[in-house]
């Protein structure tokens, strides 16, 4: 990340005389690295380790591991806590998230390939007392890396190690370019809201591919961060009074919208802000279909669309839709 200083505490010990070493002690190890790590100043902590072995998938509950608590204490201290998936995604037993990851407010990170499609050994959620994990997913399979063993060279690397750094760093450039938001939960929320799956997340992608720009845009339209703080990323809106929107995301040619409370307008704007479409002469309509095309009769482009339905009551609903063409 741009103008970024950097923290290193290296907590995890790989081999002792020649043996793989995996210890509890290295969970006490991480623990003393994220104290000196937010005593220093950091804003941001960003680990691609994950501990199970000494765990049971019951404990993944975002409070059970000495590493959770601590990452949920630092989250409280303002330290956003940025931490891989885990690789375990292909495991027929245990493929779930491991500690830290499965923290309240820690971002847990997945592994995405360059098509965008999920890598199978990325860890899944749910956690155990059923929340969404992963938080969000990046590229992790396939990356070019430095080679350890070539100073001038670099090789390709797998693993949610790959994409927990990219989340990380992305993280730090929305802080500078945003310096208003300054909490790492409500930064949390904003990548979140701007992320490939925010309409739909699952336990596979959580809300999806970060987007960097998207967030940014999002965040600059006056009064979006009000609609953001009303936005719960874990609760799904199933009030009958509203509009239904489907499919969602839309792969088809038309977007349909279907309410049991009358209709009298409908706006289509970009996540930035841009009105896209209007439509002001509906009569009482309680189903409209729109064709996905702007005010100039051209297609819109992949994204996601806010949606403003407008009421014969004056009442209003926005919300979201993603559009993949």
């Amino acid at each position: 990340a741009f103008n970024a200083n950097f923290l290193l505490a290296k907590t995890e010990k790989v081999s002792d005389k020649g043996i793989f070493f995996e210890q509890m002690i290295e969970e006490d190890w991480w623990v003393a690295g994220l104290e000196w790590s937010e005593q220093n100043g950091a804003d941001i902590v960003s680990s691609s380790l994950g501990y199970s072995d000494w765990y049971s998938y019951s404990d993944m509950d975002g409070m059970s591991a000495k590493t959770t608590i601590a990452a949920n204490i630092a989250v409280e201290k303002g330290v956003a806590v940025v931490v891989s998936a885990g690789n375990e995604g292909k495991s027929n037993d245990l493929p779930y998230i491991c500690a830290p990851s499965d923290g309240f407010d820690v971002i847990a990170v997945g592994a995405v390939n360059s098509k965008g499609e999920l890598a199978d050994f990325s860890s899944i959620g749910p956690t155990y007392d059923g929340r969404i994990k992963p938080d969000l997913v990046a590229m992790g399979d396939g990356n070019y890396v430095v080679d350890p063993n070539n100073k001038n060279g670099y090789r390709k690397a797998s693993g949610t190690s790959m994409s927990t750094p990219l989340i990380a760093g992305t993280m730090a450039l929305l802080m500078q370019s945003l310096p208003n938001i300054n909490n790492p939960r409500t930064l949390a929320k904003l990548m979140k809201y701007t992320a490939s799956r925010a309409l739909n997340p699952d336990n596979r992608y959580g809300w999806g591919i970060v987007n960097a720009e998207a967030a940014f845009r999002f965040a600059s339209v006056p009064g979006s961060m009000k609609e953001l703080s009303n936005w719960d990323p874990n609760n799904i809106d199933s009030d009958s009074n509203k509009a239904i929107l489907y499919p969602n995301p839309v792969y088809t040619n038309r977007l349909n919208i279907r309410s049991l409370k009358s209709i009298a307008g409908f706006e289509v704007y970009t996540i930035n802000g841009t009105l896209v479409y209007k439509r002001d002469d509906l009569d009482h309509a309680k189903f409209l279909i729109w064709d996905l095309r702007n005010h100039v009769g051209r297609r819109v482009t992949s994204g996601v669309y806010l949606i403003v339905i407008k009421y014969s009551d004056r009442d209003t609903y926005v919300t979201k839709v993603a559009i993949i063409n």
